[in-house]
Parts: structure tokens; sequence; C-alpha cells
């Protein structure tokens, strides 16, 4: 786990050991997470907002390390400076989330 140090590891440890049993389904982890975005449409309206019911601890964790990541996976670095590029570097650490679920 790149970028997991010995105070985050630990944090990251807890919480996936709490939710191992939902380790086959990545898609209801970022929904608990919280990085896992929400559509709402309604005739011509259609808005895409953040999870607020959802396991903040965890989503928190998650953050932290995919943004500590960066720093020592080269797919993670590459990833971010093309979305930073971009002007999208504040929402690259959820969708770096999204493609490593």
């Amino acid at each position: 786990m790149p970028g997991a140090g010995p105070k985050l590891a630990p944090r990251l440890l807890a919480e996936l050991v709490a939710l191992q049993s939902l380790a086959d389904q990545p898609q209801v982890l970022q929904c608990l997470a919280g990085m896992a975005p929400v559509s709402y449409q309604s005739g011509k309206v259609s808005v895409v907002y953040l999870r607020r019911q959802c396991n903040r601890f965890l989503r928190a964790t998650l953050h932290l390390w995919v943004d500590l990541s960066r720093h020592y996976c080269d797919w993670a670095r590459i990833y971010y400076e093309a979305h930073k590029k971009k002007g999208k570097a504040m929402r690259v650490r959820s969708a770096a989330w999204e493609c490593a679920g």
C-alpha cells in the first residue's frame, strides 16, 4: 500500500478489516466511504454531488491514503499531474480511488 506509513496503515487496516465482508464488492465499499458520486436527475436538471451519508472516518482515511500514494506510486503521480494540467486536481483524489476500486 504505497504511501501508508506507520500512522496511516493501522487506520486503513482497522477500517478495511471491519468491512472485509465487502472485499469482493468495491462499488459498495466506495459508497460506504462516500467516494462514489450521487446523481440526481429531474426534467432538465442533472446534478452530481458528494455522498453525505457515509463512514466519514473511512472517507478521510482513504482520501489521505490516495493523496499520499501519489508521492510513492508512479501511476498515481502521473494520473494526478495529468489532471492537474487540465485544472481538475481537486477531483483527482476521488477519481483515483474510483480507478482503484
